[in-house]
């Protein structure tokens, strides 16, 4: 006579917690990711418009965030946040490969939550090999783009996520920072990023910026051509375009809405420096890429 047995009675029924519940209102698009090895000394000034994890496999580097210089090595793995100000410096002498991954949240109303659970910007992996498999598996599902893919490649960060929060639970953080003095130039560049972030929906215009921190036209523009290679006008519009691609991605507002939220107060002014910078209209891109 067959035997059946109930599979309850041999377990505790699990129960929710915290991270599950909140990663499960989240998903995940992947902007690029890949290998990056160095062959030369390497010091650069950079901002990203979404968030970014850096795990070294081998070799070491000195990542500045706000003021900061943070020393990465073997095995460890960088949260960066997206519209900040970052100086990388990597020594020639020293072989290091890191992998990378930048992704954008949605719905971007969770960003800031989201990154609030990472405590530290330089997390420890007890288990690297772990780590290492998963950026492959996203890389492959990125490329191969196989049914169902999307899927895969939310799970797997979510797990990658998982595992870092793991990692800055179980370990004493003792990362080693050192006291990083920015030139004049990139102060006074890491404080008109944080005013254009915060004011993104205002008039982020070269005239209010130079009103608003009492320099002229010429140094403000000089300031982010020397930091970032930049304009101050591209840099905003860069940033309005990737928060109105963030915004897009989400069901939750209008185009209208949108336009006004990043800073354009009509429809046809936003549509136009849309399709400038994105080569189709927001309508086009949000029909495109929503689920």
């Amino acid at each position: 006579m067959a035997k059946y047995f109930n599979s309850n009675d041999k377990s505790e029924k699990l129960e929710r917690d915290n991270l599950s519940d909140f990663l499960e209102q989240l998903s995940f698009h992947v902007n690029s990711v890949g290998v990056w090895r160095n062959n030369k000394a390497n010091l650069a000034n950079y901002t990203i418009n979404d968030v970014e994890f850096i795990f070294y496999k081998r070799g070491e580097g000195k990542t500045n965030i706000m003021g900061t210089e943070y020393y990465c090595k073997t095995n460890d793995l960088m949260v960066l946040e997206p519209m900040q100000l970052y100086t990388s410096v990597n020594d020639e002498n020293i072989k290091t490969e890191y992998y990378f991954i930048h992704f954008d949240v949605d719905p971007v109303l969770q960003l800031k939550p989201f990154l609030k659970y990472f405590k530290y910007p330089v997390t420890t992996i007890e288990n690297p090999e772990r780590i290492l498999t998963l950026f492959k598996l996203i890389n492959e599902e990125v490329k191969d783009r196989k049914q169902g893919y999307v899927s895969n490649i939310n799970a797997l960060i979510k797990q990658m996520c998982i595992e870092v929060l793991r990692n800055q639970k179980n370990n004493t953080y003792d990362i080693h920072t050192t006291y990083y003095t920015q030139n004049i130039s990139e102060m006074f560049v890491d404080k008109c990023i944080s005013y254009i972030s915060n004011n993104l929906k205002g008039d982020c215009s070269v005239k209010t910026l130079s009103k608003h921190f009492n320099v002229s036209n010429n140094y403000l523009y000089k300031s982010f051509m020397s930091v970032l290679n930049e304009s101050p006008s591209k840099y905003v519009t860069r940033m309005r375009m990737w928060r109105a691609k963030s915004l897009l991605l989400t069901d939750l507002f209008t185009i209208e809405e949108i336009s006004e939220e990043v800073g354009y107060p009509t429809l046809s002014h936003f549509s136009r420096v849309f399709k400038e910078n994105v080569n189709c209209s927001p309508r086009e891109f949000r029909k495109q890429n929503m689920l």
